[in-house]
């Protein structure tokens, strides 16, 4: 094992340890040291042994031992403490990792992932807490890339820089809320990326139809309502059109408990149609958050407020120009 990857004295951690994760984003060298104290490996930072068996039971303990993908996110904290008063950065550091993975190594299946928490204390390593978590259902995109099983490392750094901007955000969201502010900053985003994790969540085309819609609307001036609207400001970044349209009636029929038949979709089968849209849909979110959320150096300022969002949409050069070549929905 990578001494760095170790639990080691006076150090806190959170891991999540998945099983039957797939697709795999690592290959090859194990652990991989994403920096900052975040790693991904195919084993536990610390052996299982009879005090973190029994913190942990014996369910849990074999469960562990079945994971294929652990991401860990260990510190020493401010203040010598273990477990930590703020064990809560731990569990968002590895929490944000996970959804910056699913964006940019691809949204992942898995049967079970176990939340930890512990630290290294005179005791050796000790185990908090030990707690199911949500499941990702996998997705249109996981399914076309499965064979794809090694994510440039590139990618994986750009997971890391996903979940810093996440966790800055949420602390400015959090700042603004103790204060009173109506709406705090980052409303419009954070309620984006709820959208897009509970589409990530689920198994049902229709669900995950109307949640990456919006998703999607998250980034789009607060302006925007109805088909038209959407598909007229979403066009500056992809193509085809009618897709987009299509994709909005799709989510209004989910949104009203109407059959999806109802949205009168062109091509062949109705229900090829839907399932192609959902995938572009997903694509469309993946790529939002790849290249406006993740990469783009303005956007904080850009998506502050609802005011900062429209006046940054009231220029088609600018969108043009901070978002790049139109995404071809496929």
């Amino acid at each position: 094992m990578d001494p760095g990857f170790e639990i080691n004295d006076g150090e806190t951690f959170a891991c999540l340890a998945f099983k039957n994760y797939c697709p795999m984003p690592i290959a090859g060298p194990d652990p991989v040291h994403l920096g900052d104290g975040n790693w991904l490996s195919k084993s536990l930072p610390f052996p299982l042994n009879e005090r973190c068996r029994g913190q942990l039971g014996k369910h849990a303990a074999q469960e562990l031992e079945r994971a294929n993908l652990v991401l860990v996110a260990k510190r020493v904290p401010s203040v010598p403490d273990v477990p930590p008063t703020d064990a809560n950065i731990d569990v968002r550091r590895v929490t944000y990792l996970h959804y910056g993975l699913a964006v940019w190594a691809c949204i992942p299946k898995y049967q079970d992932a176990i939340l930890l928490l512990g630290g290294h204390d005179d005791g050796g390593v000790g185990v908090v807490e030990g707690e199911r978590q949500y499941l990702f259902h996998g997705s249109c995109e996981a399914a076309k890339n499965a064979a794809v099983v090694l994510a440039p490392m590139e990618r994986l750094e750009a997971a890391v820089d996903f979940a810093v901007r996440l966790e800055g955000i949420n602390a400015a969201h959090e700042a603004d809320y103790k204060t009173g502010a109506k709406p705090p900053k980052f409303w419009r985003v954070i309620s984006g990326v709820t959208a897009f994790l509970d589409a990530c969540r689920s198994y049902r085309y229709e669900v995950r139809m109307h949640q990456y819609v919006r998703a999607i609307e998250s980034f789009l001036p607060p302006s925007v309502s109805g088909a038209k609207s959407f598909a007229e400001k979403a066009s500056l970044l992809c193509t085809p059109k009618n897709a987009l349209e299509e994709m909005y009636r799709l989510r209004n029929k989910a949104e009203h408990h109407e059959y999806f038949e109802d949205a009168k979709l062109c091509g062949g089968k109705p229900e090829d149609a839907a399932r192609s849209r959902v995938s572009q849909a997903e694509a469309l979110c993946v790529e939002l958050y790849r290249r406006l959320f993740t990469k783009n150096a303005d956007f904080l300022r850009l998506y502050e407020t609802g005011a900062s969002i429209e006046n940054f949409w009231s220029n088609d050069s600018l969108v043009r120009k901070q978002w790049g070549e139109p995404f071809v929905l496929q």
